[in-house]
């Protein structure tokens, strides 16, 4: 019972997925994605950040995410910034501010391929004080 009930949960799942065209013959899923960041404390509880940006560096660029998160980290870049960087890489700085002072500064290569975004490097959890 318990396997059948599995089967037609991951079954329910893979149908819901729906495609679009992206405009190059290229079938994409509707999916949103995005690359976060988990930013704890020393005694690993989530830390809140007053405010944060994503820079790209080659164009100085400034990214603000619109999501937020809550007890699943910070949106260092998503599915937004994708028809910027279809089919090339680059790279980008993941900038945090609590009480006035920069607590999160990290290095990212982020690329995007005709659909979607992907982190190619950079940290997925950081400590600040």
């Amino acid at each position: 019972m318990k396997n059948t009930l599995l089967f037609l949960l991951l079954t329910a799942l893979v149908l819901s997925c729906t495609k679009k065209s992206s405009g190059d013959g290229i079938i994409c899923t509707q999916e949103f994605r995005m690359i976060t960041l988990h930013v704890r404390t020393a005694s690993n509880q989530q830390a809140t950040l007053d405010s944060a940006y994503t820079l790209r560096i080659s164009t100085g660029e400034k990214f603000y995410p619109e999501q937020s998160l809550s007890g699943m980290g910070v949106v260092v870049l998503d599915d937004r910034y994708q028809p910027r960087l279809q089919h090339t890489q680059d790279n980008f700085r993941f900038v945090g501010w609590k009480g006035g002072q920069v607590v999160v500064d990290q290095p990212y290569r982020i690329g995007a391929d005709a659909c979607h975004i992907y982190k190619v490097s950079g940290v997925d959890s950081v400590l600040v004080p």
